[in-house]
């Protein structure tokens, strides 16, 4: 951060020096690399040059030298110094037309230093081996130019090395060095020159934007001054200035009317909106607030404009506005009570086109008779429901008590024979049986027996199931998938799941009668808070007529049966805190979706 005592000049000036001196900068450091890497490799050309006169100056292999000096049966030692004696002079020779350069021979048989002209200097080196990360070994095995920079044994050198190749394999390798300094020191001449250049450059440049600056800055002070005094004033206006800066302020001019209008037309929008509408600021002030609020809260504009909102409302209130301001919470249908009201709260974030975060907008909407309406309608619909399911109930029963009846008059017939008798008796068993299981269905579905939980494994579960129904229908595929892998381990209740599955499985069975190729694929997904159950087959389908009635008791399109079995299976579901829906369509599938929740009653 700038201190105080910096004017926008200043700031403007030294940010312009910035920008100058930072590409400069960069261009010195980046011309010094390339003329680096050219020198270098202007020096290793070089290098590698004389290491290849050396090559050819050696005429076949240092065997074939020690064989011509007769010292084959000589010690190591002796054959070393006889192949310095034969070659020390080329080496000397080539230093002595390249000052500052070292040159020599290696042997790779005898591991040894042969010569390391010029003599003079190096002649202490001959017969010395190289250390195990000398990159010499590197050129005698791969057979390649290798270059190595570092400290070695004349100090910190660019040593470039040539292996020997004769007769298909490598006997040694030839070098040329020379010292970094040197090099360094051609580099540091160069860049002395390249340095004066840039600094005469920039000075130049500087020197012109400074007195161009200058007398920019005079009408941007100016500005500055008066775009000042529109902060503290809104509708003032700046005057007319000389030069091309006048168009800033005939902008300026046009964004404050802008401004003034864009305000009011918010201002008559949000008025006009039959919700509540507050607008409040990071630091919690409330910036603006429609009439609607004003009704809602029997609190007018000039009570809550720029008050701080936690102080103005109460807990309730309170806790969404922190809970936005503070944990970036948004409310999409928070219900309160407030004095005697039932008011929906909806928060979202005030957004900028950055992205920056303004504030909190709140929208109150009073639905106290909404509410009301919907807690009659819903006693209504159970008045309705219960009518229907009495007519449901007293059909059902009537029909059998109806036959029951007919034939317990018919029994006390005297002439009624006794194979007819054991008929009569059948059909009244079988009706009894009819209503006892209509009774038994009724019990289920109302029923308030707590669910028998514990932990149990839904795989294990739905495996038992689909292995027995694989014995019993063998000509439909039962297929099992995990769609997203986790644990499958959940508490139930695990005889009413298996009901539940157990029903949903047969529906599928009798949809798939007469179907060639039937399948019912079971799919499982696990998460961390839930697990989600498909079964899917490719039978007949639903009717979409149909399709909005099979949770509705004793609605069946099976001849037999008391449309108690998906609507029981529903309940069950939600007992367990978990949904369940079914999509089909009439000809293609059916597929029953399952989730059950890691807590019970979630």
């Amino acid at each position: 951060m700038f201190s105080r005592q910096y004017n926008f000049s200043s700031k403007l000036l030294f940010f312009i020096f910035i920008s100058i001196l930072i590409p400069f900068f960069a261009l010195s450091f980046f011309l010094k690399t390339e003329i680096q890497d050219d020198i270098f490799e202007e020096k290793q050309d070089k290098l590698f040059g004389l290491t290849r006169q050396l090559d050819h100056h050696l005429d076949g292999t240092f065997e074939e030298l020690i064989a011509k000096g007769n010292v084959l049966s000589s010690s190591r030692d002796e054959q070393i110094a006889y192949l310095n004696r034969e070659l020390r002079g080329i080496t000397d020779f080539v230093a002595s037309g390249n000052p500052g350069v070292g040159v020599g021979y290696y042997a790779k048989d005898l591991n040894a230093v042969l010569t390391y002209g010029p003599s003079r200097e190096f002649q202490h080196t001959v017969g010395i081996s190289i250390e195990e990360d000398h990159e010499g070994l590197i050129a005698m095995a791969t057979g390649e130019d290798r270059v190595q920079i570092g400290q070695l044994v004349r100090g910190n050198i660019m040593n470039c090395m040539h292996p020997i190749h004769r007769e298909g394999r490598v006997i040694g390798y030839i070098w040329a060095n020379e010292t970094v300094s040197k090099v360094q020191a051609q580099l540091s001449e160069i860049m002395k020159r390249v340095y004066l250049l840039v600094i005469i450059i920039f000075a130049v440049i500087y020197l012109c934007v400074y007195f161009i600056s200058k007398n920019f800055l005079r009408g941007v002070n100016i500005l500055k001054k008066e775009i000042e005094n529109i902060i503290d004033k809104p509708t003032s206006r700046l005057p007319e200035i000389e030069g091309d800066l006048n168009i800033i302020g005939k902008t300026v001019n046009n964004l404050v009317d802008n401004n003034c209008y864009m305000k009011s037309h918010i201002r008559y929008i949000l008025d006009a909106v039959v919700s509540g509408v507050l607008v409040v600021s990071n630091n919690g002030i409330i910036t603006h607030a429609n009439q609607k609020f004003s009704q809602l809260f029997k609190k007018s504009g000039s009570e809550v404009y720029g008050k701080q909102a936690r102080d103005i409302f109460g807990e309730s209130v309170r806790n969404v506005i922190d809970g936005g301001l503070l944990e970036d919470k948004c409310y999409e249908g928070e219900e309160l009570n407030l004095d005697n009201q039932i008011i929906r709260v909806l928060s979202n974030f005030v957004i900028d086109e950055q992205g920056q975060r303004l504030g909190l907008i709140l929208i109150f909407q009073d639905i106290t008779l909404i509410r009301q309406y919907q807690s009659d309608l819903r006693e209504k619909e159970k008045i309705v429901a219960l009518g229907e399911m009495s007519l449901g109930v007293a059909h059902e029963i009537k029909n059998p008590l109806t036959s029951i009846k007919g034939f317990t008059q018919m029994l006390q017939r005297p002439t009624l024979k006794e194979n007819k008798r054991v008929e009569y008796l059948q059909i009244m068993d079988e009706e009894l049986n009819r209503v006892n299981r209509l009774l038994n269905d009724l019990l289920l579905y109302g029923g308030q027996a707590p669910l028998k939980v514990k932990a149990e494994d839904l795989l294990s579960i739905l495996d038992d199931l689909l292995a027995g129904h694989r014995t019993v229908n063998p000509e439909i595929a039962f297929e099992k998938k995990i769609l997203q892998e986790g644990i499958f381990v959940i508490p139930l209740d695990k005889y009413k799941i298996i009901q539940v599955f157990e029903n949903i499985i047969k529906n599928s069975v009798d949809a798939l009668d007469h179907v060639e190729n039937g399948k019912l694929m079971v799919s499982l997904a696990a998460s961390d808070k839930h697990i989600r159950i498909f079964f899917k087959d490719n039978g007949k389908g639903i009717s979409k007529e149909n399709l909005s009635k099979i949770f509705n008791p004793f609605f069946t399109t099976k001849d037999s049966g008391t449309g108690f079995g998906l609507p029981i299976c529903y309940r069950i579901i939600e007992k367990h805190g978990g949904a369940m829906a079914i999509s089909s369509e009439e000809g293609k599938f059916t597929e029953v979706s399952i989730k059950l929740y890691r807590t019970v009653g979630e």
